[in-house]
């Protein structure tokens, strides 16, 4: 089977009531693409800090996912300010540390 190499990004979900929930987790080709998602994001935030959010959580790792998730990416790739894919914390847990 072949994989590719991705950036992982998890994202967890800050409420103004205090709870923090992981919620989800995104893909990037490269350090650049996920800069560029994240602030794309931020940019697309009204100025008042809403109810809840979502925000980056940690450190981004390397991964290595297989082709059919890697295709899934390169599709969303085309957009004009899309650099990553948000998918469900479910998806990446059959996937392993990129060495």
């Amino acid at each position: 089977m072949d994989t590719h190499r991705v950036l992982l990004q998890t994202w967890e979900e800050k409420a103004n009531w205090g709870e923090i929930d992981p919620v989800a987790s995104t893909i990037h080709l490269s350090e650049t693409d996920r800069k560029a998602y994240i602030k794309a994001y931020w940019d697309s935030m009204p100025d008042e800090v809403p109810d809840s959010y979502i925000t980056p959580s940690g450190e981004a790792k390397w991964i290595e996912v297989d082709d059919d998730l890697y295709q899934e990416l390169m599709r969303v790739q085309t957009g004009k300010h899309q650099r990553g894919l948000r998918i469900k914390e479910a998806t990446i847990t059959t996937y392993r540390a990129a060495e």
